[in-house]
């Protein structure tokens, strides 16, 4: 199960490209989807692609990330999660009153998953 930032509920099965999700309370282990990484951090484990033994940090994109993905499908890998990577920790952030954010992300890509 996923949520979308509005609250409703989903499997991942069910998302498409464009979709913003929270992913603070999801219960995967593995990434659904390519995201873009909107608010919160996480670290992952992209062994499986890149061949790196140790876990990566990926924070917030900004606008930049978003224009430049928008116009030529280029992904910044600070801010980028790719679907099939282990999920180590996703936490979201805090506004400077002390406030609680979920991690959000925005869904680029889907496929189905090969285990």
């Amino acid at each position: 199960m996923i949520a979308f930032y509005t609250g409703i509920e989903c499997e991942s099965t069910e998302l498409v490209p464009g979709d913003v999700v929270n992913i603070s309370d999801s219960q995967f282990s593995i990434l659904p989807a390519d995201l873009f990484l909107l608010v919160g951090d996480a670290i992952v484990n992209e062994s499986m692609l890149t061949g790196e033994s140790v876990p990566v940090s990926k924070v917030p994109m900004k606008d930049d990330d978003l224009n430049r993905w928008q116009e030529e499908r280029g992904e910044n890998p600070k801010c980028f999660l790719y679907g099939g990577t282990r999920i180590v920790r996703i936490r979201g952030s805090f506004t400077q009153d002390g406030m609680g954010k979920p991690a959000t992300a925005l869904v680029t890509r889907t496929g189905e998953l090969v285990h």
